[in-house]
């Protein structure tokens, strides 16, 4: 039996790190959550998600102790069937955990999106721009705890840019990653559970978080942030929005090539060697294709180079 302890909550110099005890036959983990803004509930959505993924890997049922939103209880089944579909190593699991069945008494107004500074989270923060609150920028999905330098190249260009958007910037710190591969790879199993349950911390905050689609409708497969799978980990207080299915990469690429902030900031590279965008990684040459193909390379301030490297495509290893 895997089981979550009731969250805590403590303030910080300006924010708030909100944690619980994950323990299991196997392990036993303290998930965290530090945010750069002040919160008041410590919610037990956040540590659900992660939780089942670790059971749906190990095969032990799961058992919170504290009321978890009835909505996202009753859609557990079906998240649980949509992945262990997919991943036949991921087994069903019993989830016991009392309902929290109230309606809260006054829903939150913001939207939020996540914002990575990427090609698909700029698309989404483009187009959606007027309704929206914030951004959500986390470490410890693609920007590592332990990369201090990488972090502060990320924070502070990310900042610039929420600052040119006119959007406050709220930056999340988390280890939710090493839980949630408990059941398989961060990007194919755990990454739209795990964005979620970022976004479940600001209940009192956003009725509603973008995710922005990794994929467009014509290119699905299974994944960790899926259309199928993003919406069921809404809450009564918050939903989960699966964004911009309808456009494929270079669909994104030409739209936010006509965006000045975007040219400014956009950030793809997948290396964490302190540079924003290396030039040189699989991620940061094809988009530099697509960026030449939209005619706009030339005017994307990030990247180390502004025609085409044709020598360096010659060589290029496309993994999959």
């Amino acid at each position: 039996m895997i089981k979550v302890s009731s969250p805590t909550l403590d303030q910080t110099d300006g924010g708030t790190v909100v944690r619980a005890t994950i323990a299991g036959t196997r392990f036993e983990y303290d998930l965290r959550f530090e945010t750069s803004v002040s919160l008041a509930v410590p919610f037990s959505e956040p540590f659900v998600l992660p939780a089942v993924l670790a059971g749906m890997g190990d095969g032990e049922p799961v058992e919170i102790q504290v009321p978890v939103s009835a909505a996202l209880l009753e859609r557990l089944p079906d998240i649980q069937r949509i992945l262990a579909t997919w991943y036949p190593s991921l087994k069903r699991i019993e989830v016991h955990a009392p309902v929290d069945a109230s309606d809260p008494v006054q829903k939150p107004l913001g939207t939020a999106c996540f914002f990575s500074g990427g090609v698909d989270s700029f698309a989404t923060v483009v187009r959606h721009k007027a309704g929206l609150t914030g951004l959500l920028l986390i470490r410890g999905s693609d920007v590592s705890l332990w990369n201090d330098p990488q972090w502060a190249v990320v924070r502070e260009r990310s900042a610039r840019a929420a600052d040119q958007l006119g959007l406050p910037l709220v930056t999340v710190a988390t280890n939710i990653r090493g839980l949630t591969e408990r059941a398989g790879a961060w990007n194919t199993v755990g990454h739209g559970a795990g964005l979620a349950a970022v976004g479940l911390l600001f209940q009192d905050r956003y009725r509603s978080v973008f995710i922005a689609s990794s994929f467009s409708i014509a290119d699905l497969f299974p994944w960790g942030s899926h259309p199928l799978l993003d919406p069921l980990f809404s809450t009564e207080r918050t939903a989960v929005i699966h964004d911009g299915l309808e456009l494929s990469r270079q669909d994104k690429i030409a739209f936010i090539a006509g965006h000045s902030v975007a040219m400014r900031h956009l950030r793809v590279c997948i290396r964490q060697t302190g540079a924003y965008n290396c030039g040189n990684c699989e991620k940061c040459l094809r988009t530099a294709v697509g960026l030449h193909l939209a005619g706009a390379l030339g005017r994307c301030e990030g990247f180390p180079y502004s025609t085409l490297p044709i020598e360096r495509l010659r060589t290029l290893w496309i993994p999959d």
